[in-house]
């Protein structure tokens, strides 16, 4: 009886886990609408601020800062690691009433991924005149497909030369924003307080083990337990794309709203709780950047992974 009772416990976890993996991608879709309806209703209009930003990507939009729609910081350090193999940068897009946010953390287990991930940044800066407003819902993953298709060539038939990327992207036009993302470096949403992931990771755990659990061809102790299981499963670079995840349609921005990509060398370090604490004590989001990079530092997490972040305030 026991057993049956474990068993039957476990099963439920299980549920509970896919469905949350599920709801990722939706979740901020509802809360974006049921805002936005809320705001209509009120007879309020999105607020507009000024860009902020500490980079030279972003210098672009702080030489424009009456017409741009959102206020950009960044958070860029080599942690304690040998080398940055991140890399970032924020676009002007929609001859300047959108913007484009890219995220790319090269994959220190293999020679070059400062290479890639530099690549990706290009290739970005290169394809960001050619987007239109009338392709928010579309253009992300024609982008990505075509950026993996570069690098394949890049790193030279049937991958003689092994390195890859993840790929975070998130476009805007002020009013509603679309995304897309290769790997497992996770896209935020700051809403309310809370942080909700609007993109689910693709590694080992998530998308190769827990199709098996439900199976029964696999114990979710041992997938839980296994340390393999943050492996990645989909990246930019040697061959075709196994995963890409992408908004089903473009979300609605409240005013207030932060959007923040990251590499795992940030929500590895810092929690969501931490985060949360950060973006509500500094509405200004240099300020956030600022106090999210010395938290991180501050941690001194022992082998420090190069971190990254862009955050996106509305």
């Amino acid at each position: 009886m026991m057993m049956k009772i474990m068993f039957f416990s476990l099963l439920a976890l299980l549920g509970l886990d896919l469905i949350a993996v599920i709801l990722l991608t939706v979740r901020a879709d509802k809360l974006a609408a049921r805002v936005a309806q809320e705001n209509r209703a009120l007879g309020r209009r999105s607020a507009r601020m000024d860009p902020i930003s500490n980079t030279e990507e972003a210098a672009a939009l702080t030489g424009r800062r009456k017409g741009q729609v959102c206020s950009v910081g960044i958070v860029h350090n080599q942690g304690a690691r040998p080398s940055q193999q991140d890399n970032k940068c924020v676009e002007s897009v929609f001859g300047g009433a959108g913007v484009l946010a890219v995220v790319a953390d090269g994959m220190g287990g293999l020679s070059g991924g400062e290479k890639v991930s530099g690549r990706i940044v290009q290739d970005v800066h290169a394809a960001a005149p050619q987007f239109r407003p009338n392709t928010m819902d579309t253009i992300l993953p024609q982008m990505v497909e075509s950026i993996c298709a570069d690098i394949n060539k890049m790193l030279g038939p049937e991958g003689i030369y092994k390195s890859g990327s993840t790929l975070l992207a998130v476009l805007s036009d002020g009013k509603k924003f679309s995304w897309a993302s290769v790997g497992d470096s996770r896209i935020y949403l700051f809403r309310g307080g809370v942080m909700n992931q609007v993109n689910p990771e693709h590694n080992q755990l998530t998308t190769e083990w827990m199709p098996e659990v439900q199976a029964g061809r696999m114990s979710i102790q041992d997938a839980m337990n296994n340390p393999d299981g943050k492996k990645l499963t989909s990246f930019i670079g040697m061959g075709k794309l196994r995963y890409l995840s992408a908004s089903r349609s473009s979300i609605a921005i409240a005013p207030g709203d932060r959007i923040l990509l990251m590499s795992d060398g940030v929500f590895g370090t810092l929690s969501d709780q931490q985060m949360a604490e950060i973006l509500t004590k500094c509405p200004d989001v240099t300020q956030a950047a600022s106090l999210m990079e010395n938290q991180v530092l501050a941690a001194q997490a022992r082998g420090q992974d190069n971190f990254t972040a862009v955050i996106l305030g509305f």
